[in-house]
């Protein structure tokens, strides 16, 4: 059976299917994930902890895709097996290979992920982008994309330790998701693109965006929050309330078994990385407006 080599994060990987929106791993590479098709059990004998659609048990990692996917089982940090459902597409299986098995992955190998978008900055560093489901967190980063600034993540940023203990940004996967509203007043027409099953009302912006091809150390996270009226502002935050931000923020479940491993990485955020609140009314505002206060920082 063919197989596909793809990298993620600094992960590489081999898969028994495509994932068009992964980039394709240097020719030789060696894969340390592989992707095999094989039988998954429905449960895990001995789970510790459980969701809606996943469970975890020690050394394995159950993820229950939907009718158009399957259920794939990660085993230990670099063997994943894959029972595909008979109506499974190539499409819905990466999405759920990447949003949930790879994701977790990155968590048990210390990595920090933070439900916000990402890109780097003018002077190198990269800048978050977090906030509440509709307050613009994509539309902000592809206006940012669309002044040439080298794009880091879409909807999850993947964050390590970088040298001297400072945070750092790893690259993601080259696309936006945006609703049809946003994508038209960023000039684009939605019509051009294929729709999503497994995000509705989005479609997918493709990789011809400018990916940035390193990590950057992070130097700030914004909030987006929509208040009922005002102007657009940004408010530094601190103590508590940066620590607050950070944790309503991070994305997936974090179990305590890894509070420890996760530990160095939340210090040394709170320590190097300013957090801003950044409020924009409800009605009468522009993303210029927003953007110039993230370049601003």
């Amino acid at each position: 059976m063919k197989s596909y080599h793809y990298c993620l994060s600094g992960i590489t990987l081999q898969v028994p299917f495509r994932c068009p929106a992964l980039q394709e791993s240097p020719s030789g590479m060696a894969s340390d994930v592989i992707v095999v098709d094989g039988a998954v059990p429905m449960h895990l004998e001995g789970s510790t902890h459980r969701g809606l659609h996943w469970e975890m048990a020690p050394g394995r990692y159950l993820w229950r895709g939907g009718n158009f996917a399957g259920r794939f089982l990660l085993e230990g940090e670099g063997r994943v097996t894959v029972q595909r459902n008979r109506g499974a597409t190539d499409g819905c299986l990466a999405y759920h290979l990447v949003e949930g098995v790879l994701l977790e992955l990155l968590r048990k190998r210390g990595f920090l992920l933070l439900h916000s978008n990402g890109a780097v900055l003018p002077d190198g560093c990269a800048v978050a982008v977090a906030g509440e489901s509709g307050a613009g967190k994509s539309t902000t980063i592809a206006a940012l994309v669309a002044r040439g600034l080298p794009l880091l993540a879409d909807d999850i940023a993947v964050l390590r330790l970088g040298p001297g203990g400072r945070p750092e940004m790893v690259p993601g996967i080259p696309k936006i998701n945006l609703l049809h509203d946003a994508a038209l007043n960023l000039g684009h027409d939605p019509g051009a693109y294929e729709p999503q099953h497994w995000r509705r009302m989005k479609i997918e912006l493709p990789a011809h965006l400018v990916l940035g091809q390193a990590p950057a150390p992070l130097k700030a996270i914004f909030q987006l929050k929509i208040v009922a009226e005002g102007p657009v502002r940004k408010i530094g935050l601190y103590g508590q309330d940066k620590f607050k931000a950070l944790h309503a923020n991070l994305s997936g479940r974090l179990v305590p078994e890894e509070h420890s491993r996760q530990f160095p990485l939340v210090a040394a955020i709170l320590e190097h990385v300013a957090v801003f609140r950044l409020e924009r009314p409800a009605r009468g505002w522009s993303i210029h407006e927003v953007v110039e206060e993230v370049l601003s920082v």
